[in-house]
């Protein structure tokens, strides 16, 4: 491959890097967003990190499986506390 080449294909791959990595700290951003507030909404979860409402549900969802954040309602109004060690 062409020296430039290889440093598009390079610079696309740090990207795909930082993008995964910023993924796989999304618990992490929850929790301390959770730590810091008395309670946060799927809402809150939308605008800290910019993901679809789905998203944002399915990361709640799993944080609550593992018990770290304890749901106070359900549905359309849910809010979640932490719950986890501190």
């Amino acid at each position: 491959m062409s020296p430039k080449v290889y440093s598009t294909k390079s610079k696309n791959i740090g990207y795909v890097r930082q993008v995964d990595i910023d993924e796989t700290r999304y618990p992490e951003l929850i929790i301390n967003m959770a730590k810091s507030n008395e309670f946060i909404s799927r809402a809150d979860v939308i605008q800290l990190l910019h993901v679809d409402e789905n998203k944002a549900y399915r990361l709640l969802k799993a944080l609550v499986e593992q018990k770290l954040l304890e749901p106070i309602n359900k549905g359309r109004y849910a809010k979640y506390r932490y719950c986890g060690n501190a």
